[in-house]
């Protein structure tokens, strides 16, 4: 009777680290990136769990990585040694958050902007709009991608030895995000 009950409370001690999963995605209202849109470089076999994507943003970051300031939010991507996130959700959701647009958000940050530090695109391509912005000597750089319906915000970090890779690479990624029909 004893062996019973040690072997019931082993196993109901185990069940928190059995049940424990990985998780791919986090915040309120997201959706999944492949729920949404198709892209060449953030396919699922390149989707890592939360835990990887806090681990790659430490190792990339170094010194400047905040554990206590980080929540990640969205969904994380690897590749080419880039941390990709991409935070999907409906336009409708985020509008209620009183969420400008895209083109809002450029008209402000083309405001205080300067060609020799900092790189901002906007596109209005009839369906959609696109928008990069990033400093030049930053191993951050952010997008965004919208449609009449859904919203992608996402970044790329990069280690510091990469960001002129990183610079070329944005602008590839973002031309190959199509959203779903």
């Amino acid at each position: 009777m004893k062996t019973i009950h040690i072997y019931i409370t082993f196993l109901l001690l185990s069940l928190p680290i059995l049940g424990q999963a990985q998780t791919y995605i986090q915040g309120e209202d997201l959706l999944p990136f492949s729920q949404i849109a198709k892209s060449t470089y953030l396919q699922q076999s390149k989707r890592i769990s939360l835990d990887e994507a806090r681990d790659a943003r430490r190792k990339i970051q170094g010194s400047r990585f905040r554990e206590n300031l980080i929540k990640l939010n969205g969904e994380y991507f690897m590749y080419d040694g880039f941390l990709i996130s991409a935070v999907c959700s409906e336009l409708a959701v985020i509008q209620k958050e009183k969420y400008p647009g895209i083109y809002s958000n450029y008209l402000y940050l083309k405001n205080d902007y300067n060609p020799k530090d900092e790189y901002l695109s906007y596109e209005d391509f009839g369906t959609y709009k696109t928008m990069i912005s990033y400093n030049r000597s930053s191993n951050y750089l952010s997008y965004y991608v919208e449609n009449s319906t859904y919203s992608i915000i996402g970044a790329i970090y990069s280690s510091d030895d990469k960001v002129s890779e990183a610079q070329k690479f944005i602008e590839k990624l973002v031309e190959s995000i199509s959203f779903n029909k």
